[in-house]
């Protein structure tokens, strides 16, 4: 079973391996979902292919956003670098720019992003047939959900979220920070977070009631999954630091290969970065689910609980703490007080006193003393600039004349001439033509002899012949793929008045309806041409699409949610009024229905949330 880690540079990724990963996703720099993280260059992504080569890991690129179809041009040429670096999978939510991989790109594997909010049977079909190998499932899933995907469906690869931040809407679909800030999209890679705000109910508490708590994962959750066939397991956070990958592959190793907890190497990983902690949404059917899953008092990081208040200013301890080791607590309020552990002792010990921790603290009922940072580390640093950027292998095809020698494409011209000893023609061209520059390298020749000289090593080159033939192969040859990484995308598109069918959007629920819209998607490779039929009936019918967030389909139309997106398909704009869509569709059981209000980035805003059919949907409010 793959353990999965996020990377949000490729220092975290190297730390991720060095942990026990076996691979890691990433983002770059443009349609990351995770834009705010530090991402990869093309020259990062070079150095992390060679470093996974050499020690046996893989890497997945998260090409995880909604595009629009004047940025087709541009998702094509990072598809043609990617086709260079040749990752073990893209990562898509956006199912528009599928068949631009399948038809120009076929040597890269599809995977489902959790964003496609595949949580039956019927979803994990359709994405087998538009082309997934892989779907990494929606996080609203319990574990007998899972299982019954798993034993319906045996072929396609299933990946599961095992830890990390989880969104309160479904599965990171989320339409609040566009439509509260008219620009800034979770579904564009820049989320600001609103559902971690605090907020006010009717009656006056201020909490943050949108806010679910950390999933975390034990050793009988693991061993469920793995009995269950799943194929790999994935953790959130590529907004995290090295400390974070490193700590949690740790953890997550011992329990896929041991079968056993190991209460140090989690709590190591709660220190790095951890909210209050739940199952998530494995066990929805235990008592305690409901107040587990709420994280409504205190959002910041909060690591473990290693001792108890037993007055207003000392401690017992539940784990040992070391000199230096990060503590906090927080107070009835909900502040946080934060202090690095300062005495001459370099390690206290389970069940000892602490001495004078608060100082009058009038709030220690809430009881807790928190570890929020180690103050050892097993970390291996690793220096990217120590890794060669990788370079395409390939075999080049020499020929040799009497007037001139030739390396696939490139001539150079001289006069052959015999050898006055036996000479190692092969070995010779290869030692010359060793680099470790630009995006290509010999990795072995083919030689054919064309000479009036019928031994091929009788022939003398002289040493300046091949270094020049070196330079002019390797700097055409360069240029040709770097060429190529820019060449425009030109699209295969439909008719705007194609009638072939009669889609009707509110057919979108059933499976039969995604299986007629598929082999329409096969002849396409635009949004517009994609959407317009679609929008024919799109009025009051979109509401109920969006509810029915759990259909892969439903990211296609996601333009239909939010202005943003809309302003580059101008069929759209005067018969789509978003107004009436929940900002939030959420599984989870909170807050309870009401009138919820707060401000962002200026603005008061109000929401309204009606729970029916065990979803939670928040619609805006006028101002």
């Amino acid at each position: 079973m793959e353990l999965s880690l996020p990377a949000g540079n490729i220092e975290c990724a190297i730390s991720a391996f060095n942990g026990g990963a076996d691979s890691v996703y990433l983002g770059l720099k443009e349609f990351s979902a995770r834009k705010s993280a530090e991402n990869f260059s093309f020259d990062d992504l070079r150095r992390l292919k060679e470093y996974s080569q050499i020690h046996n890991k893989k890497f997945y690129i998260a090409l995880n956003t909604i595009v629009t179809d004047s940025e087709l041009n541009d998702v094509y040429k990072i598809l043609k670098k990617l086709e260079y670096i040749s990752p073990n999978g893209i990562i898509v939510q956006d199912l528009g720019i599928v068949n631009i991989v399948k038809k120009h790109f076929s040597s890269l594997e599809l995977h489902a992003s959790t964003q496609t909010a595949a949580k039956t049977i019927d979803d994990i079909r359709v994405l087998k047939a538009l082309g997934f190998k892989r779907a990494v499932l929606a996080r609203e899933m319990s574990i007998d959900e899972i299982k019954a995907i798993r034993d319906e469906e045996k072929e396609m690869e299933l990946k599961v979220f095992i830890h990390g931040a989880m969104c309160y809407s479904l599965s990171g679909r989320c339409y609040a920070c566009e439509r509260i800030t008219n620009k800034r999209s979770a579904n564009r890679g820049d989320c600001i977070g609103i559902c971690r705000w605090k907020w006010e109910d009717e009656n006056g508490k201020k909490a943050h009631f949108f806010s679910l708590s950390d999933l975390v994962s034990d050793r009988e959750t693991i061993k469920a999954l793995k009995n269950a066939g799943i194929d790999a397991l994935k953790v959130e956070g590529r907004l995290k630091n090295e400390s974070y990958t490193y700590e949690t592959a740790r953890y997550y190793r011992s329990l896929i290969d041991n079968d056993k907890e190991n209460e140090a190497l989690k709590h190591r990983a709660m220190a790095a970065f951890s909210r209050k902690s739940s199952s998530g949404f494995f066990y929805k059917d235990e008592k305690e689910f409901k107040s587990n899953l709420e994280c409504s008092e205190y959002v910041g990081h909060r690591g473990y609980k290693c001792g108890e208040f037993i007055n207003k200013r000392d401690v017992k301890l539940l784990t040992n703490v070391e000199k230096h080791d990060g503590l906090m607590f927080i107070d009835r309020g909900g502040n946080e007080h934060k202090f690095t552990l300062k005495d001459n002792r370099t390690i206290h010990l389970k069940n000892e006193i602490l001495k004078n921790i608060a100082v009058n603290n009038e709030s220690w009922e809430t009881n807790a003393l928190y570890k929020i940072k180690e103050a050892s580390s097993s970390i291996k640093k690793t220096n990217k600039n120590s890794i060669d950027p990788y370079m395409e292998k390939r075999t080049i095809r020499f020929v040799i004349e009497n007037n001139h020698i030739q390396a696939d494409d490139t001539i150079i011209e001289f006069k052959v001439q015999r050898a006055e000893k036996k000479q190692n023609i092969k070995q010779n061209i290869l030692s010359v033509f060793k680099t470790k520059e630009g995006l290509i390298c010999a990795d072995d020749i083919t030689l054919y002899n064309k000479c009036h000289i019928t031994d091929i090593n009788d022939i003398y080159i002289p040493l300046s012949i091949l270094k020049k033939l070196k330079n002019e192969y390797y700097k055409a040859e360069n240029k040709k793929l770097l060429d190529s990484f820019e060449e425009p995308f030109t699209p295969t598109q439909l008719p705007p008045n194609n009638s072939e069918q009669n889609y009707d959007i509110s057919k979108c629920k059933t499976i039969n309806y995604l299986g007629d819209l598929k082999g329409y998607i096969d002849k396409t490779e635009t949004r517009d041409a994609i959407i317009s039929p679609l929008m024919n009936s799109a009025n009051s019918e979109c509401v109920s699409l969006l509810k029915a967030l759990c259909s892969p389909c439903g990211c296609i139309v996601q333009a239909i949610g939010e202005k943003s997106i809309q302003k580059d398909i101008p069929e759209c704009i005067e018969k789509t009024d978003n107004s009436s869509m929940p900002i939030f569709i959420s599984y989870a059981p909170f807050p309870k229905d009401g009138i919820y209000k707060t401000e962002v980035l200026g603005r008061k805003i109000r929401v309204k949330t009606e729970r029916k059919d065990d979803i939670t949907y928040t619609y805006l409010l006028d101002d």
